[in-house]
């Protein structure tokens, strides 16, 4: 049977019981807020769709799977998801532990149906 995951912020606020206001973040540059924004409610939603999973940064045996993206010049949107990718042994600057997904599955399904979040997180 197929995992069901969260499908969105406001679902995974639910679940955990919490409200669905987003942190201020005004205080920050501009040029840091959508990321800054970007970063909680993805945090919230691997929190539910990770479970009992907890990546372990110090753990090099523990397989940690990402979203991965590619920019394309030409493309429509210029940001699309290229692949899903595992970090074995190794820490990822660009995303840091905190969002890692428990599985290959859920990185694709993350990177499917949050493009617009990672976007905002990297861009």
């Amino acid at each position: 049977m197929k995992e069901q995951f969260v499908k969105s912020f406001d679902e995974a606020c639910t679940r955990l019981g919490i409200g669905n206001e987003l942190p201020d973040v005004s205080a920050w540059p501009v040029s840091l807020q959508k990321h800054l924004t970007a970063t909680y409610m993805l945090s919230k939603i691997l929190e539910v769709n990770n479970g009992e999973w907890k990546p372990d940064l110090a753990d090099t045996d523990q397989m940690k799977y990402f979203p991965w993206f590619r920019i394309i010049r030409d493309g429509s949107s210029g940001f699309r998801l290229s692949y899903h990718v595992c970090g074995y042994a190794y820490s990822n600057a660009l995303l840091g532990v905190r969002l890692a997904c428990k599985s290959s599955e859920l990185a694709e399904f993350m990177g499917e149906t949050f493009p617009e979040l990672y976007k905002d997180l990297f861009i």
